[in-house]
């Protein structure tokens, strides 16, 4: 019985057990391609383990964005990828390890599915998390979008990708360190019980075998991480085949943004300027180098809005010209 104790207060005191936990409702924005959650004020530094049950009829990316108690809104700044398989699945993300911008009091997470489909979050809940969730995160990032980001050059000078913040290489050079360090020991601890003369150099032979195998089998790992995000950006490319270039963007594009940056082209002077009310998480830069040669200028004789409420001081300045669709609209300089 003692034993059956000890090994259960070893095995919480791995695992961290989690103790904080917050449930989340996201909701459908009506007209939108993302779904938002209920305003939240909770700590980034206890909660820093979003956990998502999601159930898709396609596979593909996705963005969470966050709001900090710092922030206007949602911005590109904040915000984690990962893939997103059909079926329902569970999906663990350590914020801090893959962003660090998940800081203060965090007000609200909002979902952007890239997906040509359905998706339902079955459930959601901000935890603390433990080894078991960061293990589930690291394996989850290392095989999604970001798991081969290059983030630079390592002393082998080949390139690296990034997991929990650092180059990959860091925790392949210790893995093999340790795997050498325990080989070592093993093979002394081994002849010493067999009553044989201890000779590190006939050791070390064997021990390099070993050790010469993990690494074989590191690469292939590493290999297959390379093939599959190779495969998934392939895929995503298939669906743009036989399609002209505004096709091709609009595709790229969520929902209907490349077409209404078309039609601000269409009923925007080309000699005029333009000032825009974008949300950042579409990338909202897109907009200046899509709509050239019409100049971006702060408080251009044209405002275009696109999915974000405009306050209604903006009507002693502006007055509505043409509109797209609810909720998209051009402004135009009274």
């Amino acid at each position: 019985m003692p034993k059956r104790i000890l090994f259960s207060i070893l095995v919480l005191t791995l695992l961290q057990i989690t103790v904080l936990a917050k449930n989340i409702t996201f909701h459908p924005v009506p007209n939108q391609p993302y779904l938002q959650s209920s305003q939240l004020m909770l700590d980034s530094e206890e909660y820093n383990t979003v956990v998502l049950k999601i159930k898709a009829n396609k596979s593909g990316q996705a963005n969470l964005f966050w709001l900090t108690s710092y922030d206007k809104g949602f911005d590109q700044r904040k915000n984690v990828q990962f893939l997103i398989k059909k079926g329902e699945k569970s999906y663990y993300l350590n914020i801090p390890s893959q962003n660090p911008n998940w800081i203060g009091w965090i007000k609200g997470l909002l979902l952007f599915p890239q997906i040509n489909g359905k998706i339902e979050i079955s459930s959601a809940e901000i935890i603390e998390g433990n080894l078991f969730t960061n293990i589930i995160s690291g394996w989850q990032e290392f095989w999604g979008p970001r798991g081969r980001v290059e983030t630079g050059s390592t002393i082998n000078t080949m390139q690296s990708s990034n997991l929990y913040g650092r180059s990959v290489f860091v925790y392949i050079y210790w893995t093999l360190f340790f795997i050498f360090i325990g080989l070592i020991t093993w093979k002394i601890i081994v002849t010493i019980k067999n009553n044989k003369n201890l000779d590190l150099l006939e050791l070390l032979p064997e021990v390099g075998k070993k050790l010469v195998i993990a690494i074989i089998i590191i690469w292939a790992l590493l290999e297959a991480n390379t093939l599959s995000n190779n495969w998934n950006s392939t895929k995503q490319d298939f669906i743009l085949i036989g399609k002209n270039i505004n096709e091709k963007r609009t595709i790229i594009n969520t929902g209907d943004f490349y077409p209404f940056i078309q039609f601000c082209k269409e009923n925007i002077p080309a000699d005029s300027t333009f000032d825009s009310r974008i949300p950042p998480f579409y990338n909202d830069i897109k907009a200046t180098y899509y709509l050239y040669p019409i100049k971006h200028e702060k408080g251009g004789e044209f405002l275009v809005i696109y999915d974000k409420q405009f306050e209604n001081e903006l009507l002693k300045t502006y007055t509505p010209w043409k509109k797209f669709r609810n909720g998209a609209y051009i402004l135009r300089k009274k």
